[in-house]
Formats: C-alpha cells, sequence, structure tokens
C-alpha cells in the first residue's frame, strides 16, 4: 500500500507495532506520540504511517506523518508543548534567591487560578500481585528507615507504605517483588530526589 491509508489501516498498524514492536528501520518517537482513539495508548507516528502506507523510514519525516494522521483525525501530541518540571523547579530557586520584597510584588500581581495544560503521559500496567507481596513482607515497617508506617489507610486500616522499584520500569527495571521497596513516604520521596 502506498499513500492514503483509511483509519482502518492505521488503526491496523498500530496493532502491528502492538504486536511486533518497530518496525526495521524506525525509532521511537522523540517528541510526537500518536494516540490511539478507543485505548488511549500511545505509538510512534512515523512508524505508523510507514506501515500504513508501506513507506521506509527515509521516504519521509515525523513532521509529515503528524500531518497526515492530523488530516485523518487522529491526535497526535507534541510532547515539546507540555511543561517541564526542571523549569518550574528553576524558576522556584530563581524566585528563593531573589529578594522577598520582589516576590511578594509579583504575588500581588499574580493570577489566582492555576493555568491548564494538558499533558500526556505513558503509564506501566503494575503487577498487582507484586505490589500486594511487597506490602505483606513489610508487615507495616518501611524497608528504608525501619519505622512503621506513618498512619493507615481510611478505605481498609492497612498500613500506608508506598511500593517503590529499585531499578525504575522506565530504565528498564522488572516489576518484581525482588525489584520494589516498601517505603513510608518520605523515604519514597527521598529516593526520588534526594
Amino acid at each position: 500500500m502506498k499513500g492514503n491509508p483509511t483509519r482502518l489501516e492505521i488503526k491496523s498498524a498500530m496493532a502491528w507495532i502492538e504486536d511486533n514492536g518497530l518496525p526495521d528501520g524506525f525509532r521511537a518517537p522523540h517528541f510526537y506520540h500518536l494516540v490511539h482513539p478507543e485505548t488511549g495508548r500511545i505509538y510512534p507516528p512515523k512508524a505508523v504511517w510507514g506501515l500504513a502506507t508501506g513507506f521506509t523510514a527515509y521516504d519521509f519525516d515525523a513532521t509529515s506523518a503528524k500531518r497526515w494522521l492530523e488530516n485523518l483525525g487522529f491526535y497526535v501530541h507534541d510532547s515539546r508543548l507540555e511543561p517541564d518540571s526542571d523549569v518550574l523547579q528553576n524558576a522556584i530557586s530563581v524566585s528563593r534567591d531573589g529578594s522577598p520584597e520582589a516576590r511578594q510584588a509579583r504575588l500581588r500581581n499574580a493570577p489566582t487560578v492555576a493555568k491548564e495544560t494538558l499533558v500526556l503521559v505513558q503509564r506501566f500496567e503494575r503487577n498487582p500481585d507484586v505490589v500486594a507481596e511487597r506490602l505483606h513482607i513489610a508487615d507495616g515497617v518501611c524497608d528504608q528507615c525501619a519505622s512503621p508506617a506513618p498512619f493507615r489507610r481510611a478505605k481498609d486500616g492497612q498500613p500506608y507504605l508506598e511500593v517503590h522499584h529499585v531499578l525504575p520500569l522506565a530504565d528498564g527495571g522488572e516489576d518484581t517483588v525482588e525489584n520494589t521497596r516498601a517505603l513510608c513516604p518520605n523515604c519514597h520521596r527521598k529516593a526520588h530526589f534526594g
């Protein structure tokens, strides 16, 4: 197939990638993410377009694939438009380092309603048995500081601990009991930001 695929052919290409991974010659996207209209899962738009049309990765660029898919009514997210948490942290540092008077003057003129931003997130589907087993092993005690859980969950009375992946899933870590620790909220924050 070359040229103008149908919406069904685009969805078939998404299903192919789901089953087989990226086709030869294509790579994971840098900025653009094609969102499946029913499942919300994300796919590399250039690879989907290539599969649906028979074009190779060298026949077109990602921006063209984005435009063509949008013309077919698909949503292609541009992650460069998302707010960056580092940008916020840098702005906080600049604000802290400035004078309190200047900060208070900005606060007097600042909008009181926070701006909304759409953020596309790809999540890992975690194994609930891994979480349950790690919490069972911890028996209400933080694996890091050995303190008891700081409170009990309102809905079930269980000790509140958070299950943390030692090697993050996003970095190739396994969703296994061996790669997890049950941490109190403070130790969990420290594991990520300390």
